[in-house]
C-alpha cells in the first residue's frame, strides 16, 4: 500500500490523523494508506461531533454576550463588500440594497434580545452573499452600460 507522511495530509484532515494517532506522531510519521483509511470513519465522526459542540458553544455563547455596534458595522460592512463580488449588476446592486434596507429598518431596535437575532441572522446572509459571490464570480459576465 502507498505510504504518505502526515505533511503530506491538508489542514483539518491532519490535525485529526495527528490525533488520532497519538501525540507521539510527528510531521514526518509516515502513514500507510490503510491506516489513515481505518481512521477516516472516526475521524469524520470525532470531526462532525467537534462541529457540532463548537456551533452549540458559540451559539448558547453568541446568545448571552450583548450585541454591539462594532459587531453590527462589521457585518453590514462585510455585506457590502461581498456585494462587490457579484458579477451582474442587479445582483451587486440587488445585495447593496437588500443590506442597506434591512439595517435602516432595524435601527432603532433596542432590546438586546432581537438585536442579537437580526445580527445573526444577517450573519448567516453574509454567509450565503459570500458563497454566492464567490460562485458569480467563477462566471464572468459583460458590464453594463450603466456601470
Amino acid at each position: 500500500m502507498p505510504s504518505t507522511t502526515i505533511t503530506a495530509i491538508p489542514g483539518v484532515v491532519r490535525r485529526l490523523a495527528t490525533s488520532v494517532l497519538g501525540h507521539s506522531a510527528t510531521a514526518s510519521t509516515p502513514v500507510s494508506a490503510h491506516t489513515f483509511a481505518a481512521t477516516a470513519s472516526y475521524s469524520y465522526a470525532y470531526l462532525t461531533s467537534s462541529l457540532a459542540a463548537v456551533r452549540h458553544s458559540s451559539t448558547a455563547t453568541a446568545a448571552t454576550t450583548q450585541p454591539t455596534r462594532q459587531e453590527a458595522l462589521s457585518t453590514f460592512r462585510g455585506l457590502l463588500r461581498a456585494a462587490r463580488h457579484f458579477g451582474p449588476y442587479n445582483h451587486r446592486e440587488y445585495v447593496r440594497r437588500r443590506a442597506r434596507d434591512a439595517f435602516r429598518e432595524h435601527r432603532a431596535e433596542q432590546d438586546p434580545a432581537a438585536v442579537r437575532r437580526l445580527l445573526d441572522d444577517a450573519a448567516s446572509q453574509l454567509a450565503v452573499a459570500q458563497r454566492q459571490g464567490r460562485i458569480s464570480a467563477l462566471y464572468g459576465a459583460a458590464r453594463l452600460v450603466v456601470e
